[in-house]
């Protein structure tokens, strides 16, 4: 708007002075008639008045006047750049803005530093798990635990991982192997009552290395209920191997457990029989007779398996979440008299999907210093 004034006063000004030159220009040629008529009235001695066209020339310094507004066209354009200097003005808001994002992102780092209050939380609940009665202890030494006594828990947790081989043809040297929910210890009862080498494989046992193992128990449930004419006398190893491989099944010529190496340290003739407080003069005694092999009760193996064990956990190979396997190989010979007394075997739960705590369990004791 200030433009549009600037420039319509200019075209008001030089309009009004087109009209006072062209206007001067005419009164010049009446100037001239009339200086003509004053000579003549001059000549004819007549007394003139005062003309009042010299109004008109003095008014030529009010119209100079007027030239003055050309001045004002310097001082309109100058009141321009007073428009273009409010733009740094306006620039100069962005880096008022920008100066924020910096305040913005500083609020990320504190988000971050939260995450390790959130870590530590972790390794709290890991503590509390070996107070626990099943404590979890893989991956970790014995400096890592505070002294004390622990105990774990593990059961038969896989079809494959509760196992038996035997010697199907002994003349060809044909092996038979299988695996599931049920295993046998002992002989098979037909002729010619070849020995059973059954394994029970345990997963993740977290056992540091460096600990006592001060206690370990075996508890199996019976298939099916036998007396004690049923009698089987076994031999328990556990594998020679820092780390138990799985076994397979379906491979009848390597890995099975009769050829996987053995410890040094094991039961030598364990008699399944009953250990109720009954004598063994009571031979009527109901546990005597049944010799404890009920479905419906467990059967809590009365060795001790720790020195087996231990022998493992000290195997170079050894740490702790590794898996350790336990064997039952039947103990009586080809005698006449062990294949008289010894000619049975004892089926029991391998592994049962259905009702795991029915597969065999394992709950070892130890003690770290």
């Amino acid at each position: 708007m200030q433009i549009f004034s600037i420039l319509r006063h200019q075209f008001i000004t030089k309009t009004a002075l087109m009209i006072f030159l062209f206007g001067g220009m005419s009164c010049g040629k009446d100037d001239v008639v009339q200086t003509q008529e004053d000579a003549s009235l001059q000549d004819t001695g007549e007394q003139q008045e005062p003309d009042t066209n010299s109004e008109t020339d003095t008014d030529l310094p009010d119209s100079d006047d007027d030239v003055d507004a050309d001045t004002s066209i310097s001082d309109a354009d100058t009141s321009i750049p007073d428009v273009d200097t409010d733009l740094p003005d306006a620039d100069t808001s962005i880096p008022d803005v920008d100066t924020d994002l910096p305040d913005a992102d500083t609020s990320i780092p504190d988000v971050d530093t939260d995450l390790p209050d959130a870590d530590t939380s972790i390794s709290d609940v890991d503590t509390d798990l070996l107070d626990s009665d099943i404590s979890d202890t893989s991956d970790v030494s014995v400096d890592a635990i505070s002294p004390g006594e622990y105990t774990i828990t593990l059961r038969v947790s896989d079809e494959e991982d509760a196992i038996s081989s035997y010697l199907m043809d002994p003349d060809m040297g044909a092996w038979n192997i299988f695996s599931g929910e049920t295993v046998y210890f002992g002989r098979r009862s037909a002729s010619p009552h070849v020995s059973y080498h059954t394994a029970l494989r345990f997963e993740e046992v977290n056992l540091p290395v460096g600990v006592e193992i001060l206690e370990a128990s075996l508890v199996i449930t019976p298939h099916n209920a036998v007396d004690r004419s049923h009698a089987v006398s076994l031999n328990v190893y556990a594998e020679l191997a820092g780390n138990s491989t799985a076994f397979d099944s379906s491979n009848y010529s390597s890995g099975r457990p009769d050829q996987r190496l053995r410890t040094t340290t094991f039961i030598d003739g364990w008699s399944v029989r009953c250990v109720d407080p009954c004598g063994d003069i009571e031979y009527d005694c109901p546990q005597r007779i049944a010799d404890c092999w009920d479905p419906a009760v467990g059967y809590e193996v009365p060795k001790d398996l720790n020195e087996i064990i231990q022998e493992v956990i000290e195997l170079d190979d050894w740490a702790a979440g590794n898996a350790l396997t336990l064997f039952f190989i039947n103990r009586a010979g080809d005698s006449s008299y062990d294949l008289g007394r010894y000619n049975d075997g004892r089926a029991l739960v391998g592994f049962d999907e259905a009702n795991p705590e029915q597969s065999p369990t394992l709950t070892i004791r130890y003690l770290v210093e």
